[in-house]
């Protein structure tokens, strides 16, 4: 539990100190993308149980935002921009599974 605890907390401030930087549409996108790329890469990793429970359940799970790319997407096709709400949400879908499959094939370089 605490591996999840700190890789949760630390996840979440990581997010939220990028999201910070970037637009709030923008950050949820690039947090979402590049927290996919990362789990392509970790999964095909043979990591500890605890290093699992750390970075991936923890750190990532606090990391990406699918429940805020969800109310985004929906927040813009209620404020009349339907294109780019369905546009917004299906690009960063189809990049992040993108990213983890990129993940993974960078991974097996690694994996012996």
């Amino acid at each position: 539990m605490i591996y999840v605890m700190v890789g949760g907390a630390t996840g979440a401030v990581t997010r939220w100190l990028l999201a910070k930087g970037l637009s709030s549409f923008w950050g949820t996108a690039f947090v979402n993308i590049v927290g996919s790329l990362i789990g392509g890469f970790l999964i095909r990793l043979s990591l500890h149980e605890q290093v699992q429970l750390l970075l991936l359940t923890g750190f990532l799970g606090a990391f990406t935002t699918f429940s805020s790319l969800q109310i985004e997407g929906f927040k813009l096709i209620e404020d009349g921009k339907f294109a780019k709400g369905i546009a917004y949400t299906f690009l960063t879908l189809i990049t992040s599974i993108g990213m983890a499959g990129i993940g993974v094939g960078v991974a097996s370089f690694f994996v012996v």
